[in-house]
């Protein structure tokens, strides 16, 4: 077991779990210490770096989780149940294994936080794309609460529609596309011109020696730094 409790209501007024490089193997059965009674009103929930492979079905029954943080696991695949967590701000999948979202996440209409990606470690010269992203839902634009957004990968089907909507996300602060192509360029400018709140811009084509064209950004957002 990884965390004994013990009986009582000691634990009643938990409202944050960290757990950080944890070695022994996790299995779900040792993770029903998220649904124990005391724990019910957890609102941040941080498994980082512990040797998770699945997603802990019961987490879905903590329903006043605000923070969830999965970063540094083997986690490679969300439930649709995720979307049970009605209230989740912050998503830290960072450095976890996944590739694409279940279409439930767009059920998170309070998240702010969407933060996935993966960076190769370990090479004393990085590759081009050292970083990995995600396949965006075809309808993130309705996640109208996202205020950082890293890093939707762009060279999938419907990503050029994808990359145009984005425009929609007005409160967006922080935002990050990769595996741009030249024809992206137009499309990308004229959603940024749109989140005037945005800070944060990180871009990257799709090749070393492909050209991404950010000329026509005009005017850029003002908090732009």
């Amino acid at each position: 077991t990884l965390l004994e409790i013990p009986q009582g209501k000691c634990f009643s007024q938990l409202r944050s779990l960290l757990l950080f490089g944890v070695d022994d193997p996790m299995s779900e059965s040792s993770m029903h210490l998220l649904i124990y009674d005391g724990l019910s009103m957890l609102k941040v929930l941080h498994l980082r770096s512990t040797s998770l492979e699945r997603f802990p079905g019961n987490v879905v029954k903590l329903f006043h989780l605000r923070y969830l943080s999965l970063r540094g696991t083997q986690v490679k695949v969300l439930p649709n149940s995720i979307g049970l967590l009605w209230i989740l701000e912050t998503l830290d999948l960072k450095n976890a294994y996944m590739k694409e979202l279940p279409v439930d996440i767009l059920r998170l209409q309070k998240l702010r936080h969407l933060l996935l990606y993966r960076n190769e470690i370990g090479h004393i010269y990085l590759p081009f794309h050292h970083k990995h992203g995600f396949e965006a839902p075809s309808k993130i634009r309705g996640l109208q609460s996202l205020q950082k957004l890293c890093f939707i990968e762009a060279n999938h089907v419907n990503s050029s529609s994808i990359v145009k909507k984005i425009g929609r996300l007005t409160q967006l602060r922080r935002l990050g596309i990769l595996k741009l192509r030249k024809e992206d360029g137009v499309g990308v400018c004229s959603s940024i011109e749109k989140l005037s709140n945005l800070r944060s811009l990180d871009v990257t084509s799709i090749e070393e020696d492909e050209i991404f064209d950010l000329q026509s950004l005009s005017p850029a957002p003002q908090f732009l730094q």
